[in-house]
């Protein structure tokens, strides 16, 4: 039986969202509805406990209406991650849903993490919050 240990560690990032006064609120939201190829790098600040195996990036995006419409790479181009996949619906056009991936903590440090959004395909997206929950995944 598997049993995850949640860490109760959460940080969000919302633009404009009030008594949340550190600096890792810059860059958002990403707006990448211009012409392809384009990208956006955006810092975001993290606490990684030292036992995290799985990192959950949750993200409030606008208009994601197809499967391939770009890449989020965290901290270099090794660790990427297709923008939208399964999520990638007409019925997303102009709409804002939240959507979350499992990533393995190795692709994040404690302190400052690169996110850099690519938008490669369509008339593209915006990204409006992001945040990071870590946990650990103990077998029992």
């Amino acid at each position: 039986m598997k049993k995850l240990n949640f860490l109760a560690l959460t940080f969000i990032i919302c633009l404009g969202f009030s008594g949340m006064g550190n600096a890792a609120q810059d860059g958002f939201p990403v707006d990448l509805e211009g012409s392809t190829p384009e990208e956006k790098t955006v810092t975001l600040k993290v606490s990684k406990p030292s036992n995290a195996t799985v990192a959950i990036i949750e993200m409030a995006v606008n208009d994601p209406d197809f499967a391939d419409e770009g890449t989020l790479e965290i901290n270099g181009s090794s660790n990427s991650i297709k923008l939208f996949g399964s999520y990638g619906d007409t019925s997303n056009d102009k709409s804002t849903i939240t959507i979350s991936y499992d990533t393995p903590a190795s692709w994040w440090v404690d302190g400052d993490n690169s996110l850099k959004f690519i938008h490669s395909n369509t008339a593209g997206y915006t990204i409006e919050s992001v945040s990071v929950t870590f946990s650990s995944g103990e077998k029992k």
